[in-house]
């Protein structure tokens, strides 16, 4: 890897349009893993691989395909699947081979039916010639930790019901600027998990090994520990797309790994307000894959490229300044739903993996 933040992989880019003019024809993936394709000797092929442990599991991940039926010509167009036909239906991504040069467009939709760990995903190609592709596949974390660290004083921060929070003090409640600093947010998956490990042929967890109770080390760490199987993604639906724009590093995924930080009161962006908040994605050697959007009394910090936690724990840091009125009551971590681009309150819908903290 050529980063030296081995936990996020920099060669992967996800939401954004690659379009490679080859002089004989060209391809777009949109959005999802773009991986350089190489061509092909014959037909269109597709190869997946696993974005963290890097297997390839083509031989047991379906894919469907589905080629315009018609002459599109409003970008819109491109983007709803009616005006599509569906050509290939749930077959391993291993066993499919297409023509493409008589194809103006192309979609391919990983696990359309859901039976494996995988998350169900959508990616877009121009037709014109063939090749052989890569997409890079998702298996999402089932729980995410936070640890909030003001760097500082080096002390945890949680919300306001914390009373080691720096809006509560003795029992009583202190300005919400005396919260203004640098942080670190570090966030880490389960090291052990139940369900859905990685072993045996496909995972199979029938042939997992069978006890769980005194797991050897390799089987801790490859099968159990999520840091070894595991990430956080965007991923992209058509039929979930409202905006049908594609600009933004939001308008190009519709769902995200995503903070949500509630406060306790409705934001406000004027100066010298008690209700401001300002905070900035803090980050010297390179800029981290996320997007800042404030909504009612929230800010959603929202993860538009993909993140492991192998070797270790994902992290990033931010300062946050206060008004005086307002503070912090909760931090979640969780998905976001994002149909418009957010563009618009509300962003879409949050589900909640984990919270920092449970204010009564």
């Amino acid at each position: 890897m050529a980063d030296t933040k081995s936990h996020l992989k920099r060669n992967v880019a996800i939401g954004v349009i690659v379009v490679l003019l080859l002089g004989f024809g060209f391809w777009m993936l949109i959005p999802g893993a773009i991986v350089p394709p190489t061509p092909a000797a014959g037909n269109s092929t597709w190869t997946l691989i696993d974005y963290t442990t890097r297997e390839v599991v083509g031989d047991f991940v379906e894919i469907s395909v589905y080629i315009d039926d018609q002459d599109i010509d409003e970008t819109s167009d491109i983007y709803s699947l009616t005006n599509f036909d569906e050509v290939v239906t749930s077959d391993d991504a291993e066993d499919v081979s297409l023509d493409l040069t008589d194809v103006k467009y192309a979609w391919v939709e990983i696990e359309p039916d859901g039976e494996e760990v995988y998350s169900n995903n959508f990616h877009l190609y121009i037709g014109g010639a063939n090749f052989d592709y890569t997409i890079e596949v998702y298996h999402l974390a089932s729980n995410i930790s936070m640890t909030n660290i003001n760097r500082g004083n080096m002390s945890l921060f949680g919300c306001s019901c914390n009373l080691t929070d720096c809006t509560q003090i003795g029992g009583d409640i202190y300005p919400g600027s005396w919260c203004n600093g640098n942080y670190t947010m570090a966030l880490d998956v389960p090291l052990w998990t139940t369900g859905a490990p990685h072993c045996d042929d496909h995972w199979d967890m029938e042939h997992c090994p069978p006890d769980m109770d005194e797991p050897d080390e390799e089987d801790w760490l490859i099968t159990y520990n999520e840091r070894s199987h595991r990430c956080e993604a965007p991923l992209y639906n058509p039929a979930n797309d409202d905006s049908k724009e594609y600009e933004s590093h939001l308008e190009q995924i519709t769902e995200a790994f995503a903070l949500k930080i509630t406060f306790n009161g409705t934001i406000n962006c004027t100066d010298g307000s008690g209700y401001q908040v300002n905070m900035t994605i803090m980050d010297e050697l390179y800029s981290e894959p996320i997007e800042i959007v404030s909504c009612g009394d929230s800010i959603y910090v929202i993860f538009y490229d993909p993140i492991n936690f192998n070797p270790k724990l994902y992290s990033f840091s931010y300062e946050i300044l206060f008004g005086d009125t307002i503070t912090w009551s909760d931090i979640e971590a969780g998905r976001l739903t994002i149909p418009k681009g957010a563009k618009a309150c509300p962003i879409g819908t949050f589900t909640s993996l984990n919270s920092i903290c449970q204010c009564d």
